[in-house]
């Protein structure tokens, strides 16, 4: 699988590559070795840190939704990739991302695999209040695989629910 999943070179990505001392023929078509095992460590690499989800979520008219075009994944952002918000008390909302995901291997083509479960928690969860007039600090807690609860607390340290017109960006490692 790709990301979501970390990666690593000796893992996933198969091993270091060789070239068994037979030079490069012709540069336009082939590589040498050293070259795609530094592209495929920084890729590995890179799947240690790398954002896997990232939603805007607004406060609108006393509901939870999602702003437009607030949203986007490492699985995609259609319409089946997009979590779902759901209240879970006064200041707190649910977020729950699909369960069952595709990643961008095309059907078919080699290395992909059916549709993957997700059942790690999130490696690392955040939020920030990226729009409003009212002083609030975001809390987000993983609770479950591709689950999050975020709170919103004011500075006396109390759920509340944030004014008209708050937004919040949440971000999933």
């Amino acid at each position: 699988m790709t990301l979501p999943n970390v990666d690593t070179l000796a893992g996933s990505l198969g091993g270091a590559l060789n070239d068994y001392d037979i030079p490069v023929l012709d540069p336009t078509t082939d590589r040498p070795a050293s070259a795609l095992n530094k592209a495929y460590a920084n890729l590995a690499m890179g799947t240690h840190t790398a954002i896997r989800a990232w939603v805007n979520i607004g406060f609108i008219a006393s509901v939870w939704t999602i702003v437009a075009h607030g949203q986007d994944s490492v699985w995609g952002s259609a319409l089946g990739t997009a979590p779902s918000i759901s209240v879970a008390g006064t200041g707190q909302a649910f977020l729950t991302w699909p369960t069952s995901i595709n990643d961008e291997i095309p059907v078919g083509s080699p290395g992909y695999s059916s549709p993957h479960s997700m059942s790690a928690f999130p490696r690392a969860v955040w939020g920030r209040m990226s729009a409003g007039t009212s002083l609030l600090r975001i809390e987000v807690i993983p609770i479950g695989a591709m689950f999050v609860v975020v709170g919103v607390f004011d500075i006396t340290g109390t759920l509340v629910n944030p004014p008209t017109a708050s937004r919040f960006s949440i971000f999933f490692l």
